[in-house]
């Protein structure tokens, strides 16, 4: 998250998560839709910064956001690349880490795997087996 560091820093800061999501005890935290909110938060002349993390709105956001600083963190495709000379074992851990921790919900979270010929088949058999291994739902 960006909230740490910005306070840290001494800034203050509005929170608009979204509007789906759980809300708990917050200063300054708007809810809502961001289409209906957006345009309040972007274009106040209080706002001196916009940092933004999402997907498909970002170009209206920029626009919106004239000539202060901006700041997006959007979707990607996070890759992991697999090599001839890697530790597969190693490799299968940090996918499953990468790519089921939080639920896969992370923006970092690895969405694609990249793996020469030759250790595809070895790979997938230790990914499997790490998956079938996965608890689901409740602890």
């Amino acid at each position: 998250m960006k909230i740490g560091p910005a306070l840290i820093a001494g800034n203050s800061l509005v929170l608009k998560p979204p509007a789906q999501g759980a809300v708990s005890c917050l200063h300054m935290l708007f809810t809502g839709k961001g289409s209906k909110i957006g345009d309040f938060l972007t274009m106040h002349p209080g706002v001196k910064c916009i940092s933004f993390t999402g997907g498909d709105t970002s170009i209206a956001i920029s626009k919106k956001a004239g000539m202060i600083p901006l700041q997006m963190e959007l979707g990607g495709k996070d890759a992991c690349i697999v090599l001839e000379d890697a530790d597969l074992e190693l490799v299968a851990a940090n996918i499953i880490k990468g790519g089921f921790s939080y639920s896969g919900q992370r923006c970092t979270a690895i969405k694609v795997v990249v793996v020469m010929d030759s250790v595809a088949d070895a790979l997938v058999e230790k990914v499997k087996a790490r998956v079938a291994k996965l608890s689901v739902g409740p602890p």
